[in-house]
């Protein structure tokens, strides 16, 4: 038996534009049949003389390997179409010269790179909502000439500054890979039809200044540290299911403000923790990665480091098709391209070379899902 959701995608190339209107019966049973035959052991209800008898009309003016060509050149067209980029996987039947007689007409279900994109990014694709941005700013210290700005990471609201310290407390900037990162989720998103909103948060904001920003249904993008960014903190500790379920539940991985640690059901750290690594040319950043269901009606997702860089690659990575094909060949998420689930953080580690200049590779380092 063939899986529901590859009858669907059978149903949904053979119904569209791409293929001749008199042959759209023939066309889709004969893909039901090559895709519920593609075993090597079912060669015999492959070949050219079984199709033949069982599909093609005696009066077909044409021979097998001809029908079989233009069935393969239709998949191609519905699937290079903006409809056909749609699907997260894609149907292909193996033939030429390179195919060995055992798999000859067989049909695969790959990954499509781009509907693997939309996949990841559905919640986020009803055009009549909107998507908030909110990114994180750091608290500096003014000198009184206003000519020197001074930062230090463990002081990140005013009551955490000692009296002796001088300078006007100001948030003049925001970390350069975070807002490389809000550009390239907008990039995605509005070339998607998604109208998106940008604000930036303190660190000791939370939900209450979210919701003077923007209304409830509105979807979620949450970028940075919480070191800077109090939105990424309130989320982060946010039950899951709501503050009424018992017993309570909270995501596993939280960003702190030197690593990422995995908490029990009790938020306190198990296991060693994910730390930058750092090396002569290069480091190694953590960066969770986060999916949730929101307050009320929305979604959120969260890209959380300390390195605005690693934030930056990380959003490439999640708007870029190939990079997230890449990213979703590891086995541990290979079954989420059929069921995606509503709940679930990655936690990834990505290189950024010296002075900040770019960053690079990547690879899983973890993963957690709820549904």
């Amino acid at each position: 038996m063939i899986a529901p959701w590859k009858m669907e995608l059978i149903a949904s190339a053979a119904a569209s534009d791409a293929f001749p209107s008199k042959d759209k019966p023939l066309h889709r049973k004969v893909l039901e049949h090559l895709a519920e035959h593609s075993s090597p052991q079912d060669r015999s209800q492959r070949t050219e003389r079984f199709l033949e008898e069982k599909f093609l009309p005696a009066g077909y003016g044409g021979k097998v390997p001809t029908f079989i060509s233009r069935l393969a050149h239709a998949l191609e067209t519905y699937f290079a179409s903006e409809e056909g980029q749609r699907h997260p996987y894609r149907i292909e039947i193996l033939r030429g010269k390179g195919v060995p007689p055992s798999e000859r007409y067989a049909v695969r279900f790959s990954v499509n790179p781009n509907g693997l994109l939309r996949l990841f990014w559905r919640p986020y694709l009803d055009v009549r909502a909107v998507t908030f941005i909110a990114y994180g700013v750091p608290l500096f210290f003014r000198s009184a000439d206003q000519t020197v700005f001074l930062r230090q990471a463990d002081i990140n609201v005013p009551g955490d500054a000692p009296p002796e310290k001088v300078g006007e407390i100001c948030w003049p900037f925001v970390a350069h890979g975070d807002l490389l990162a809000a550009n390239e989720v907008n990039r995605w998103l509005a070339s998607q039809g998604v109208m998106v909103n940008f604000a930036s948060f303190k660190a000791d904001d939370g939900f209450r200044t979210l919701g003077h920003s923007t209304s409830n249904d509105a979807n979620v993008v949450v970028l940075g540290s919480t070191r800077v960014n109090g939105i990424l903190q309130e989320y982060q500790r946010l039950e899951i299911g709501g503050p009424k379920q018992s017993p309570s539940l909270y995501l596993p991985f939280r960003l702190r403000l030197y690593d990422v640690v995995r908490v029990d059901e009790n938020e306190q750290p198990v296991g060693n923790p994910y730390a930058e690594e750092h090396g002569a040319r290069t480091s190694s950043v953590p960066v969770v990665i986060t999916r949730r269901p929101g307050m009320i009606r929305n979604w959120v997702t969260m890209i959380a480091s300390n390195h605005g860089r690693a934030v930056h690659r990380a959003a490439q990575i999640l708007t870029n098709a190939n990079e997230l094909h890449e990213l979703f060949g590891d086995e541990r998420l290979r079954g989420w391209i059929d069921n995606l689930p509503s709940h679930f953080q990655l936690v990834l580690r990505v290189t950024v070379l010296a002075h900040e200049e770019m960053a690079g590779a990547f690879s899983l380092d973890d993963v957690w899902s709820y549904d």
